[in-house]
C-alpha cells in the first residue's frame, strides 16, 4: 500500500526489530528495537522509537535488539526487549518506567494484570511471573506444571545468557481469565493454565499472540490460524484459515500479532520467512524456500466476508520482524 491511502480503523502502533546485516541465529538477528506508526488516514509511516538495550541489562554487543508483544492501557504502553520492561507515556512516547530482572531471558510478551501488577512471559525459562511495577516478583509459573528450578537456577543472571535453547515448551503469550492465568505453548500447540494445570485447550499449531476482546479471546498461531475462544468457558467458538482467504501459492509468513477491530475487521502481523537452525520451528512451511517469500507487513481481512482488503510492507521502515499491532490512543483534551 502506498503513502497517501486512506485505510479503514484506527491509526496504529507497530512493535519489532531490524535485523542484522548477516544473521546467525535467532537470539542475535535484531540490531535495533522498533516502534513505527501507522496514520490510518493518509498511509505515512513514521518511526516513534529507536532502542538498543545498555550493555548491562543484555548478553552482550552481539544480542538481539527487539520490542516484542506490548500492552497498551489507557495512555501507558508496556513493552518487553528480550531482557527488560519498558513503559512509555502514550502519545509523546516518554519513557516513564523501567524494569530489569535476572530471570527475564528471551521475554515474548508483558501484560497488565487487574490488580495492577505485570505479567512477563519469559520464554527462555519456559515461565510466567507476576511483577509489581517496582520490580518485586510476587508469583512464578512454570508453564509445563513442573518446578522452574529444576531445570534453572535462581543465582543465575539470565539476561546475561544469549540463548536458553532448546525450550521445552516455548510460551508466547499470557491472559488473566477470572481467577486464572492462561499461557499459549508453542511446543505443545496449546493454551494452557498454569493456576489449573489439568486445564488446556489445543490448537492446529504453534500459538503465538492473543487479544481479549468483547468476551472472546483472539489467538494467531504462526502457520496462519486465528482461534477464537469464549473467555467464559475457554473454548473454540471459530477456526479461521488464512491461507485459505489469502488462496495464493506461497507462505504467508511467520504470523504472530493481532488486532481485531468493529464489523469483522481483523489486522495481522506476517514476519517474512528465513531459514533457521531451529528446523523443527518450519516443519510447517510447504514450500521450503523455494520461490518468493513475502515480506514482513501487516494486513487487514474482512473476516465476514473473507478476504483481504490492505497489505502495508514494513521492511522499508526498518521492521523486519513485527509483533504487536495496537491501535492509537487516543489524545487527551490537553495534549
Amino acid at each position: 500500500m502506498a503513502n497517501g491511502k486512506k485505510i479503514p480503523g484506527p491509526s496504529l502502533y507497530l512493535t519489532g526489530g531490524r535485523q542484522k546485516p548477516r544473521r546467525d541465529d535467532d537470539w542475535n538477528a535484531y540490531d535495533n528495537a522498533i516502534i513505527l506508526h501507522l496514520d490510518t488516514a493518509t498511509g505515512e509511516i513514521n518511526t516513534l522509537v529507536e532502542y538498543v538495550s545498555p550493555l548491562d541489562a543484555c548478553a552482550g554487543a552481539d544480542a538481539s535488539m527487539n520490542f516484542k508483544s506490548a500492552t497498551l492501557q489507557g495512555n501507558r504502553l508496556y513493552i518487553p526487549t528480550n531482557t527488560e520492561i519498558l513503559t512509555y507515556e502514550v502519545p509523546s512516547f516518554r519513557r516513564v518506567g523501567y524494569l530489569s530482572l535476572p530471570w527475564f531471558n528471551d521475554v515474548h510478551f508483558v501484560g497488565l494484570a487487574r490488580n495492577g501488577n505485570l505479567l512477563v512471559v519469559s520464554t527462555g525459562l519456559d515461565m510466567v511471573g507476576e511483577v509489581t511495577p517496582d520490580g518485586q516478583t510476587v508469583r512464578q509459573w512454570s508453564a509445563l506444571g513442573d518446578d522452574i528450578w529444576q531445570k534453572f537456577s535462581k543465582d543465575t543472571d539470565y539476561q546475561k545468557v544469549m540463548t536458553t535453547q532448546p525450550h521445552l515448551s516455548h510460551p508466547n503469550f499470557a491472559i488473566e481469565v477470572g481467577d486464572d492465568i492462561w499461557v499459549s505453548r508453542g511446543k505443545q500447540h496449546d493454551v494452557y493454565c498454569v493456576t489449573q494445570p489439568g486445564k488446556r485447550v489445543g490448537f492446529c499449531g504453534h500459538p503465538h499472540d492473543g487479544v481479549q476482546i468483547d468476551g472472546k479471546v483472539h489467538f494467531t498461531t504462526v502457520n496462519g490460524f486465528i482461534h477464537v475462544l469464549d473467555e467464559d468457558t475457554m473454548t473454540i467458538e471459530d477456526t479461521i484459515d488464512l491461507n485459505q482467504i489469502e488462496q495464493r501459492e506461497v507462505d504467508l509468513g511467520w504470523m504472530r500479532g493481532i488486532l481485531p477491530m468493529s464489523d469483522g475487521l481483523c489486522w495481522v502481523g506476517f514476519t517474512r520467512l528465513r531459514p533457521t537452525k531451529l528446523r523443527e520451528n518450519l516443519s510447517w512451511v510447504k514450500h521450503k524456500f523455494k520461490q518468493y517469500r513475502m515480506p514482513t507487513r501487516i494486513s487487514l481481512y474482512d473476516l465476514k466476508r473473507k478476504a483481504i482488503l490492505h497489505e502495508v510492507d514494513i521492511e522499508p521502515y526498518g521492521i523486519n520482524a513485527v509483533f504487536s499491532i495496537l491501535p492509537e490512543a487516543r489524545r487527551s483534551l490537553d495534549s
